[in-house]
């Protein structure tokens, strides 16, 4: 059922509307986007959205397992979707910022491979073979991981490298997205996806945790 609408509280809001940027007296009703960002380091930042992201997805897919009665995952998965690959694409770029860091990059401060997904994470692989002549240690479990991680995002290139799909029902040429102009059903398992985000997200927890392990540079 459709939630009721106060026709007053339309005219008046059209007329003005107070900023949602604003406290709420009672604190637990607000949410600070100062605070944990304000913490840390730039490396820190972008693994602490990637959290938010990839928290919010996976809330997502436990409740449409519980309760799809409506078949309301057919359009909830969009921003599943995209919460996903933008949490992932989120956590490869705090990884990459603090490797490049430690190899010395000189563009260490850059967050480097924009939204090439795929490139991203081709990019972690690469630089953690180059820790690994700089450490002299083995990264066979830090790749075991990012090739995890790679397939997962490899899986989603099988249909398209345009990684908006999950925004826009069109690309930038005004040219249907792969799920409407392919005549094949296209359709998710949420079984087997919160399967796999699990471990991706561990995957990429684990990385963060093996370059702490490993180093005594711990900067981001």
């Amino acid at each position: 059922m459709s939630e009721t609408i106060d026709y007053k509280t339309i005219q008046e809001l059209a007329q003005n509307m107070e900023s949602c940027f604003s406290f709420n007296p009672d604190d637990s009703k607000n949410a600070y986007l100062t605070w944990r960002m304000r913490n840390g380091d730039t490396s820190g930042r972008f693994k602490m959205l990637s959290g938010g992201y990839l928290e919010i997805a996976q809330k997502e897919i436990k409740e449409l397992l519980v309760d799809n009665s409506a078949r309301q995952a057919d359009i909830y998965i969009f921003p599943i979707l995209f919460d996903l690959v933008h949490g992932i694409e989120l956590g490869l770029k705090s990884l990459n910022y603090r490797l490049r860091h430690i190899v010395g990059e000189q563009d260490a401060n850059i967050s480097c491979g924009g939204h090439k997904i795929q490139k991203i994470s081709t990019d972690t692989k690469k630089l953690f073979f180059r820790f690994e002549k700089l450490k002299k240690l083995n990264v066979e479990q830090p790749i075991t991981a990012t090739k995890l991680i790679c397939n997962f995002i490899n899986n989603i290139y099988k249909h398209t490298d345009n990684m908006s799909f999950a925004r826009y029902p069109l690309d930038s040429h005004g040219k249907d997205m792969f799920y409407i102009k392919d005549d094949k059903i296209i359709v998710i398992d949420l079984d087997m996806l919160q399967a796999q985000v699990k471990y991706v997200i561990r995957m990429l927890d684990f990385l963060d945790e093996f370059i702490d392990r490993t180093t005594e540079d711990y900067s981001r």
